[in-house]
Parts: C-alpha cells; sequence; structure tokens
C-alpha cells in the first residue's frame, strides 16, 4: 500500500500561478491603503449621507399628498388620467 500525502481544502491542486505575480505566490494581493483616514476626513466624506425625506406632492384632482410620478392613492390618478378605481371607504353602515 503505497502511502500519499492528502491536501487540505478541496483536494484539488493549487492553481497555476499568473503572469503577472512573482513565482511561488499562488493569490492575488489586494489593494490596501497607505495610511489610516483621520476623523476629520472621514467625517468629511460622510457629511452627506442624510437622510432626506420624501418629496411629497399634491395631486392636482383631489389635492392629497403623493410622491411624484405615482398614481394618487386617494383617486387613482395620474397625469389626469383614472389609473386605478379608487378604493371604497373602509366603513361598517350595519
Amino acid at each position: 500500500m503505497s502511502t500519499r500525502l492528502v491536501e487540505q481544502g478541496s483536494g484539488s491542486r493549487p492553481p497555476a500561478p499568473r503572469e503577472h505575480q512573482a513565482p511561488g505566490y499562488t493569490c492575488a494581493a489586494m489593494a490596501v491603503p497607505k495610511q489610516r483616514q483621520s476623523h476629520a476626513r472621514t467625517n468629511k466624506r460622510r457629511s452627506s449621507h442624510t437622510i432626506t425625506p420624501p418629496r411629497l406632492t399634491g395631486c392636482p384632482r383631489c389635492g392629497a399628498a403623493r410622491l411624484p410620478h405615482r398614481v394618487c392613492k386617494s383617486c387613482g390618478t395620474y397625469a389626469g388620467r383614472e389609473i386605478v378605481a379608487p378604493a371604497p371607504p373602509d366603513g361598517d353602515d350595519d
């Protein structure tokens, strides 16, 4: 019975080195920053990461607040045409 070394991992052989890599290296180098970024520079970058409220416009037909370029939820119109039939009001008249 012959003794055979088993590689760890998937059992397949390691990938062949690429032309731009030095011999003996089997993985590509990742980009790493040369210096740590300061708190001021980090905060300057994050200054535009604010949450803005949705811009609501008034429906020209019923005046209800709606998002631009969307069908009005209360009357079901868009661009002067009725797209969706408005839902009946929820009320139990029993």
